[in-house]
């Protein structure tokens, strides 16, 4: 078992231990503290990370998953306008409609293609755990009914397979293309009343990256350690964006965001880690 196996399985059990013991012994900050590795915020910081970290097509793969998923889940809320529970139940802040619930619809998303891409036993159990524990803050904080995630982890499960059946069909260029319609359309559905802003522009800046990069040359792997130079671009420009309420600023930050993320990395590495550019080249 490699090292990063072992770490995986000891984190699945600790937080199924803990889930477990808080659940009979309710422990509200424990579960706010779960709910928040579900958080856009959390995506955010951790996507670019295990972007960079991917080969190019798995890579646009995990981003088309993500936010294509969140995109229809801020669809399905406004659609269906399904009412979360009572506000005197609430033990953390949420907005809009119910149902699916977006962190349980982002988790699934994000986790299960990861686990049907590279399907190893430890990391089927750790994405599991987190999947089910991050779904369960939501119902025990009050602020969705089970319906709610079981709803986002359907939701999130159908996300994941397609974009694994895309990257196993599609090239990289065709990936991304495919990327920058998802946030087109989900944009243009926005500006006529039906869903959110960040998800699709933060996928358009995603592929549009990718698109940049494939005319640039960057099309290797520059690693995880590169990836946490786009984890901190995509916080530093794309928290501002969440917390603005601006029909032109918010998306188009986010963009910048998921175009800076994918960028800057691999140029980073291109200079100072002596890649070449092309696949396969880094780890």
């Amino acid at each position: 078992m490699t090292r990063l196996g072992l770490v995986l399985y000891v984190s699945a059990f600790l937080l199924a231990s803990a889930s477990t013991v808080f659940y009979f012994v309710p422990y509200y900050q424990f579960w706010v503290l779960v709910t928040n590795v579900g958080s856009t915020e959390f995506y955010v910081a951790v996507l670019p990370v295990v972007y960079h970290a991917l080969p190019r097509a798995a890579a646009m793969g995990l981003a088309l998953s993500l936010l294509a998923a969140a995109t229809a889940a801020g669809l399905l809320k406004d659609i269906l306008k399904l009412p979360r529970p009572p506000e005197d139940l609430w033990r953390v802040r949420a907005e809009g409609y119910g149902f699916p619930s977006g962190h349980a619809t982002g988790s699934t998303a994000f986790w299960g293609y990861l686990s049907i891409y590279r399907a190893s036993a430890p990391l089927v159990a750790f994405s599991a755990v987190l999947i089910v524990s991050v779904s369960a803050s939501r119902v025990i904080l009050g602020v969705h009914y089970p319906r709610d995630v079981l709803g986002g982890v359907l939701l999130g499960v159908v996300a994941a397979t397609l974009s694994y059946l895309a990257v196993r069909a599609l090239d990289s260029t065709r990936l991304a293309a495919a990327g920058a319609a998802v946030g087109v359309a989900g944009l243009a559905l926005h500006y006529l009343g039906l869903g959110e802003l960040e998800p699709p522009s933060a996928l358009l800046g995603v592929a549009v990256g990718e698109l940049v990069c494939g005319r640039l040359g960057l099309t290797g792997r520059a690693g995880w350690r590169y990836g946490v130079l786009g984890s901190v671009l995509a916080l530093a420009v794309g928290i501002p964006a969440l917390r603005l309420d601006h029909p032109i600023a918010s998306p188009a930050l986010m963009a910048l965001a998921g175009f800076l993320a994918v960028l800057a990395p691999r140029l980073a590495w291109s200079r100072l880690g002596g890649g070449g550019g092309k696949e396969g080249s880094s780890g």
